[in-house]
């Protein structure tokens, strides 16, 4: 039962970057603090927040471990440690047109910047009411939460390479690129920003970011890609040869940004003084050296176009043709037509304008209940179904209709 537990809040946490945990996954050791996590396999739409028509066909995290000192959780850290990230993206166009795929990853599209214009109305409706007493205790208790979790969470993150592959964007031309970095190490200090043990009851937290050899490379002409040898574990052997040969001391063409290393002292400033600075950075940075010829911006204009254009395109890939305009002319004669119905007249049917009305009265009182009742799990299943066949404005305006209506 435990274990069923610790899974759910994994999950409220990692379920929008890796596919469904459970609680076989945690292992015998959840109860004395040890967690293990083994060959996690990434969502395809775990790029999303990127807001890009892209997806990954290849993505895993080999190994995170979690140590959590349930007896002494205020004084000892919690140690996360991330090892072997490796994704392979590529454009949708990649592939034809999948209702399950391409529904999916809309909804989550969809459910991210609902998600965002959420937080930014949070933030507004704080600042308006940060001057009463009530708020501002509130306000002071949620922060002095956060710096407590900030100060016992010491994370490590080794060997990371995220990696995007377009063979279609550019007739003609294989284009890579990607990031990577080899270590990353977040760990508290004292004021001298040496290791120390942690204490709760200080009024500054220092926090001692480390990373090392963080490089960007862009290749205009690839030969060919991580997504030929994607067969069992050969494409993550590659992905790794590839990250070796980024890290290596010997200068590379592809390189943009070559390996750099750093780190950056974060100060947290938990005094409730007014006008104090809550946060203090202060980045150290070795040697920078960025290089990008004159293939590698052209060729980075391009796929900015073509992505720019799948993005306008993405809501008609269902009727787009898979033949070319010479063979098959009807099909586009017909595939453009299609896509002017769909967008300027079928909307304004007066069956579609009254089935659009039944669904957003439908979600308004949805919302409307959940404001005068409060939340439940079987009526936030009921929102977010209800959601599914409206579009972003709509759900928009229902939300603050209810809202207002309380």
């Amino acid at each position: 039962m435990f274990n069923a537990w610790l899974a759910n809040i994994l999950n409220s946490y990692l379920g929008e970057v890796v596919e469904e945990l459970d609680s076989q996954n945690l292992g015998v050791g959840a109860l004395q603090g040890d967690i293990l996590l083994i060959d996690l396999k990434l969502r395809s739409d775990c790029l999303s927040l990127l807001e890009l028509p892209i997806e990954v066909i290849a993505g895993t995290i080999g190994k995170i471990s979690f140590k959590i000192p349930w007896s002494n959780l205020s004084s000892n850290p919690v140690l996360v440690h991330v090892q072997d990230v490796n994704l392979v993206a590529v454009p949708i166009s990649h592939r034809g047109y999948n209702e399950e795929k391409d529904s999916r990853l809309d909804a989550t599209r969809k459910r991210r910047f609902l998600q965002k214009v959420e937080s930014i109305s949070v933030i507004k409706r704080a600042a308006k009411s940060q001057n009463s007493k009530e708020e501002k205790l509130k306000r002071e208790l949620w922060e002095t939460m956060i710096a407590t979790f900030m100060n016992n969470v010491q994370v490590f993150i080794d060997r990371v390479h995220i990696r995007y592959e377009d063979n279609i964007s550019i007739p003609g031309r294989f284009i890579s690129c990607g990031i990577c970095l080899e270590s990353l190490a977040a760990e508290t200090t004292n004021s001298k920003w040496k290791s120390c043990e942690i204490n709760g009851n200080s009024k500054s937290i220092f926090k001692l970011v480390r990373f090392e050899k963080f490089c960007c490379y862009w290749n205009p002409s690839e030969s060919s890609g991580v997504i030929a040898a994607k067969s069992g574990s050969s494409w993550r052997v590659k992905m790794r040869e590839i990250m070796e040969k980024h890290f290596s001391s010997q200068p590379q063409d592809q390189a943009v940004l070559s390996p750099l290393s750093g780190k950056v002292k974060i100060m947290m400033n938990r005094s409730i003084a007014d006008g104090a600075p809550r946060l203090l950075f202060d980045y150290q940075l070795k040697e920078i050296k960025v290089c990008l010829s004159k293939d590698q911006y052209h060729t980075m204009m391009q796929i900015q176009a073509a992505l720019k254009f799948l993005q306008l395109s993405r809501i008609y890939r269902k009727y787009r043709p898979r033949q070319s305009i010479f063979s098959k002319p009807r099909h586009w004669w017909n595939y453009a037509y299609r896509c002017i119905k769909q967008q300027f007249i079928e909307p304004y049917y007066w069956s579609n304008i009254k089935k659009h009305r039944e669904k957003y009265r439908v979600l308004f009182g949805l919302w409307l209940k959940r404001h005068q009742v409060g939340k439940s799990s079987s009526l936030k299943a009921k929102i977010k179904e209800a959601e599914t066949d409206l579009d972003v404005t709509s759900i928009m305006l229902a939300r603050e209709q209810a809202k207002y209506q309380v």
